[in-house]
């Protein structure tokens, strides 16, 4: 009887030792496992970053769209190395960036695995703008959707460049009686349209058949001038003129750059609603408290807060950007 029980005692301790290793056996291989995901996910959130950064070049520049990209993945700790390629479609309206990186076993090894390639990919895609936040309450008379040929705008050269420059609030609408391009964005009223034009409207605005806005009407000169003040105060920039053309990211956040509605104020008479016709990217000048002229450069870039609305991009209308894959 206790030669059994030994020998029971010796099979237990055994099996005991054979599960022991298959624990730690798995365990060890976990370790690998959650390694490998660690990086994946490093890989995934860099992809996508680098992604939508150098989508806000598109569909014009896939050159600093590239360059961009690659910058962006090595904000999030991916060195150039690991850029497997950054390639564009759709009539470069979208951008696809691959990564990869080697990520070398601990425990694997035992088994004969060194090491295994991880690779991830991100694709962004611009469109144009169906909506977007922050909207300047100041309407740029237009008769079409086009801002460098159908708004009254001219074209001049900034830091070497042809760019569109348009005035707003230069006067009385000619055939819209009392309207001197403010609109009511958000509620009627001098307070609203001063925090509208210092800060840009809290809500969002959309672009679209049937998609009107109400005229704010009278040469409200005060709480407009208040409200640039307050704006140009909080800008980075003292000198009116683009750093870059076209602006960078960075600098489509300053509170000179703002998206102004294009509208049709054909036919209104006082208090009002307008058809809105499109969205237009602007980088605001100057500002002239006697006359109230605010002239502004014709950016035609994506804007940060724009609300995609599908449909190719065309130049001309701000776009937004949408993570795709």
């Amino acid at each position: 009887m206790k030669t059994r029980r030994h020998g029971s005692g010796g099979q237990t301790l055994v099996i005991f030792t054979l599960v022991l290793v298959t624990l730690l056996g798995a365990m060890a291989l976990c370790t690998d496992v959650a390694v490998l995901y660690f990086n994946w996910a490093q890989l995934q959130k860099a992809a996508d970053a680098a992604a939508v950064a150098g989508a806000h070049y598109l569909p014009n520049d896939t050159s600093t769209a590239t360059s961009t990209a690659i910058t962006y993945a090595g904000y999030d700790g991916v060195p150039s190395s690991q850029v497997l390629s950054v390639t564009f479609g759709n009539a470069n309206s979208t951008i696809t960036v691959k990564l990869q990186r080697t990520v070398s076993f601990f425990f694997a090894r035992v088994l004969g695995f060194l090491n295994t390639p991880v690779t991830v990919q991100a694709t962004a895609m611009v469109q144009p703008a169906g909506g977007t936040n922050g909207m300047f309450p100041i309407g740029l008379s237009c008769t079409g959707t086009d801002p460098t040929t159908d708004c009254g705008c001219s074209v001049s050269l900034v830091n070497g460049v042809a760019t569109t420059t348009c005035t707003l609030h230069y006067g009385m609408i000619s055939g819209a009686p009392g309207n001197w391009e403010p609109l009511a964005i958000g509620g009627n009223g001098a307070n609203v349209l001063r925090n509208n034009i210092a800060y840009g409207y809290s809500g969002t605005t959309y672009i679209g058949q049937g998609v009107y806005l109400p005229t704010e009407p009278g040469n409200i000169v005060g709480p407009i001038a208040q409200g640039m003040q307050i704006r140009l105060s909080n800008s980075a920039y003292s000198d009116g003129a683009p750093p870059v053309v076209p602006l960078n990211n960075l600098e489509l956040n300053d509170s000179r750059a703002v998206v102004v509605p294009m509208v049709s104020f054909a036919g209104s008479n006082g208090k009002s609603t307008v058809p809105v016709l499109g969205f237009a990217e602007m980088w605001i000048s100057s500002f002239d408290p006697g006359t109230d002229n605010i002239n502004v450069y014709f950016m035609g870039t994506v804007d940060p807060n724009a609300i995609p609305g599908g449909g190719t991009p065309n130049g001309t209308t701000p776009t937004g950007v949408t993570l795709i894959q």
